[in-house]
């Protein structure tokens, strides 16, 4: 037999190398992507104190550089304090009448003025220095600048000579308090960035400090030293600092802005000790910072200062700029510069002329004596309250938007264990009270702070029980805790590294196989937690998101969630009514497949560019078949959906009690609605076209049906209007930014504004879909949502 060979013609290999050549730029940007977002990852994952391990060389660095701010609080207090100085007033004040020496208001304003003068001049010009010629640079020219400039105060003869020295000092002085700050927060990461910011405002401080010290020493003086020891100490101060500052590594994210990525790396190495931790990577590192400058550039072409007072940036402006005026409106400026008198007359403050008990400082000494003994009872009548934290608003409140309302009777059970087991286990008080707060703070508009640093404690206490075997083989305390971390994280997923359950490896995972293998250590309370962090994993999974879960957790909770066909429902105890028993009963199997539908909504996430390549026909194809496959197993699920999504409305009211009917029609209808949804969803991830198709437009249009309904169980608003649950933010959200017709935008957006949650980000989100929807009217075709929400608003999506 003779085989044919096909010979390739010159020009099929001529397109073939073609396309290998465009190919690779596209595999260097996948490459890129996949290095930043390791190293993303790596940098929130990091903890106080592994940063500190890795990263102390960066620390060591920027605290240097921060000591520059020593000179700026000496020099603020210093000049204030020189006008109650005896030596100081004989030589630049005028004689009295009573035979003393006073320098003139007017002089000690300007005087006291005269460095914030140049500070604003240096503040202003800092930034287009550092830009131009590095952070280093710019520090080692404004060092060299100071000891010269302090000749001039040194050498004054007049009040004039003086404010000159002033005015150029402050200049230098000014570069110093944007470039510190600046360089600790690039050298560090995230973990280490408030502490080190925090330490520029601590070196302040021990400048005021030292000048107090100094000028104490030199108070009795009567001659003209006294005033210039001071200025002289100065001139120690940059030396030793101009010697750090040359050996010290310039900021990689300054090199990588000037294209110098290999003085970036090397950089990296000596802000960091790798041996540390052998996973960290440097090319990862600095692929984060290129990726995220590329970013900049981009988002910031054709921008200029004015852009900061336009749109949603002028908040951000106001928000900065309240921020810096905090410590002058609450009168720091006046009590760093106002003159130490008591010292320059040898009296203490209370040793004042006015000795009447009814004299106004007296009084005001009393009063403000009150103040601090009626703010310190409080503090610790507060801090004792904290110690011992109730758990009431979580019992009365705390809901998980994507398990309530799908499961409310089951919740509610399950915030009663909580409560009891927090009465014995720690671990449980921790992380339910860091929910607790968190979801306080959420629903008032308070910051996340506290919230966010109980959660911290609350997983480092959880990691090393479960290492130390402290909770044992108690899987229901220990699904438990990890749901409870699971819930904060989903409230805040900008704000925390990924949890526990992330890992693939690790005595916790070791843990749950140990569960998985043991079907006598399935209760009923764990199964259901397993089951609420597949449901929960699957909305952290879409829009490009990470997802709660490894993917080794992912298939030991799913492993035994599905051997059960259906989920074996809490122990609810005797004193719960029986009508709640009954709405238990019935609405799990609309539970179990709403939990169904979720397992192959992840499945769909896993497909979307953001965790799939698609870079290829051949990608797309395979996607293309692997969705197909995905929308004819819901498709069958929705074939085989339980009776009571089947049954109408009316017939179920007819049949039940309302107290038992409502719920159950509002459960089917999330239900039926959720199935409409993740078919809509399919198309939007598979992008066959750039605008909805047909058939989406159908579910699309029974979606809308759904949400106008009185009749769905949700009730009826306070203006008669069919209400808006919450639960129908994500179906709202796809309608407004799959409708290209403006008029369903519109109509989406304000459904979703109704609902008014700040739990559930619903302006944040409205905002969003009504930004989006106009992008994608304007350009014609769909846009990525992920990075156009990055690009707006600079965070990733919150999970929907």
């Amino acid at each position: 037999m003779i085989e044919l060979v096909a010979i390739p013609s010159p020009r099929h290999s001529e397109d073939s190398m073609d396309s290998k050549a465009e190919q690779k730029p596209m595999i260097a940007q996948r490459d890129l992507l996949s290095n930043a977002e390791d190293a993303t990852d790596k940098e929130h994952n990091l903890t106080l104190f592994k940063a500190i391990k890795l990263y102390p060389k960066a620390i060591a660095w920027s605290a240097i550089m921060s000591a520059s701010l020593i000179m700026d609080g000496y020099d603020l207090k210093l000049i204030g304090s020189l006008f109650a100085q005896p030596a100081f007033q004989k030589s630049f004040g005028h004689r009295q009448p009573n035979g003393t020496y006073q320098v003139s208001a007017p002089w000690q304003t300007g005087l006291n003025n005269g460095s914030n003068v140049g500070q604003m001049f240096g503040l202003l010009i800092a930034g287009v220095l550092a830009e131009r010629f590095g952070f280093r640079k710019t520090m080692m020219g404004a060092l060299v600048a100071v000891p010269c400039l302090i000749f001039i105060q040194f050498f004054a003869s007049s009040l004039a000579q003086l404010q000159i020295g002033q005015i150029l000092l402050g200049v230098p002085l000014g570069i110093f308090q944007t470039v510190s700050c600046v360089y600790a927060m690039e050298v560090v990461p995230i973990c280490l960035r408030a502490y080190l910011t925090g330490f520029v405002s601590e070196c302040w401080q021990i400048g005021q400090l030292l000048a107090t010290c100094i000028l104490r020493g030199t108070l009795h003086m009567d001659v003209p030293w006294a005033y210039r020891v001071p200025f002289a100490v100065q001139w120690f101060w940059p030396i030793p600092l101009l010697i750090a500052v040359i050996l010290a590594p310039e900021s990689p994210w300054w090199l990588v802005q000037q294209n110098r990525i290999e003085d970036a790396k090397c950089s990296v190495v000596r802000l960091t000790s790798a041996e540390e931790d052998r996973e960290f990577d440097v090319g990862k590192n600095v692929a984060l910072m290129v990726l995220t400058t590329e970013h900049e550039r981009e988002a910031n072409s054709g921008l200029s200062y004015l852009s900061c007072f336009r749109g949603t940036d002028l908040r951000r402006t106001i928000i900065v700029i309240g921020c810096y005026i905090v410590t002058v409106t609450t009168g720091s400026t006046v009590r760093a510069t106002q003159p130490n008198t008591h010292y320059a007359n040898n009296t203490s403050p209370v040793e004042t002329p006015s000795t009447s008990v009814r004299s106004p400082s007296v009084i005001s000494s009393l009063i403000s004596q009150d103040i601090y003994l009626c703010t310190t009872i409080d503090l610790l009548a507060a801090s004792e309250g904290s110690a011992t934290p109730s758990l009431t608003y979580f019992h009365q409140a705390v809901e998980s938007p994507f398990i309530t309302p799908f499961d409310a009777a089951n919740w509610v059970v399950f915030k009663e264990r909580v409560i009891e087991m927090a009465s014995y286990s720690s671990v449980v008080a921790s992380a339910a009270s860091a929910v607790q707060e968190l979801y306080q703070a959420r629903k008032i508009c308070l910051p996340n702070s506290k919230a966010l640093s109980l959660h911290s404690v609350a997983c480092e206490t959880f990691e090393k029980a479960v290492e130390s075997g402290e909770v044992g083989d108690d899987f229901d305390l220990i699904l438990m805790i990890a749901f409870l971390l699971a819930v904060f994280e989903m409230l805040v997923p900008q704000h925390t590294s990924r949890g526990p359950l992330a890992q693939s490896h690790g005595a916790l995972v070791s843990q749950l196989e140990t569960w998985h293998c043991n079907k006598h250590a399935h209760t009923p309370l764990s199964i259901r937690l397993a089951a609420w962090l597949l449901v929960s994993h699957a909305a952290a999974r879409r829009s490009g998101n990470p997802g709660l879960l490894s993917g080794m957790v992912h298939d030991i909770l799913d492993g035994a969630c599905s051997i059960y066909p259906q989920l074996p429902p809490l122990d609810a105890g005797p004193r719960v009514p029986l009508s709640d028993h009954l709405i238990s009963t019935l609405s799990e199997p609309l539970f179990v497949f709403y939990l169904r539908l979720q397992l192959l909504s992840t499945r769909v996430a896993d497909l979307s560019h953001y965790h799939r390549s698609r870079t290829t026909g051949a990608d797309q194809e395979e996607v293309s078949v692997l969705m197909s496959s995905l929308q004819g197993r819901i498709e069958a699920l929705w074939q085989h959906r339980p009776r009571l999504m089947r049954s109408p409305p009316g017939e179920l009211r007819a049949q039940l009690a309302p107290t038992v009917a409502e719920p159950l029609i509002l459960l089917a209808t999330l239900c039926s609605l959720t199935y409409y949804t993740e078919l809509v969803e399919i198309g939007r991830n598979l992008s066959d076209s750039q605008r909805a198709s047909p058939e989406a437009r159908v579910l699309m249009a029974k979606a809308r049906e759904i949400v106008s309904s009185p009749d769905c169980g949700a009730g009826l608003d306070d203006g008669g209007r069919p209400y808006v649950h919450h639960a129908y933010f994500r179906a709202l959200f796809l309608y407004a930014i799959e409708s290209f017709d403006e008029a369903d935008t519109r109509w989406a957006v304000a459904h979703m504004r109704q609902i008014k949650d700040p739990v559930c980000y619903s302006e944040f989100f409205a905002t969003f879909a009504e930004g989006l929807a106009e992008e994608q009217r304007a350009k014609g075709r769909r846009v990525t949502t992920k990075w156009w929400c990055w690009r707006v608003f600079g965070v990733t999506p919150p999970y929907l």
